[in-house]
């Protein structure tokens, strides 16, 4: 799970969201979006999870996009400290 970004001719900032199961090269996620709140990436894992099932782990770079805590949103806490003990192991 990372990040990609890009720039368009606007000059308005892409971020895409892609998830990608590095054994087979399935992506069951890459979302589009200018913005990204900590409850919009919760929403995208969960849908993902649902359509495909939920992973052994989950390996994302420690980069400042996934360290975005809400103390306001308890489902991305429990999510990152998922991400954390899977990243661990």
């Amino acid at each position: 799970m990372d990040f990609v970004h890009d720039q368009l001719a606007t000059g308005h900032k892409l971020r895409v969201l892609t998830i990608v199961d590095i054994f087979s090269r399935f992506s069951p996620a890459l979302v589009p979006r200018f913005t990204f709140r900590g409850s919009d990436v919760v929403a995208m894992l969960e849908r993902a999870c649902k359509e495909v099932g939920y992973p052994a782990t989950i390996r994302v770079d420690q980069g400042s996009a996934v360290a975005m805590p809400n103390a306001s949103d308890t489902r991305f806490a429990v999510l990152s400290s998922l991400v954390a003990k899977l990243t661990r192991m």
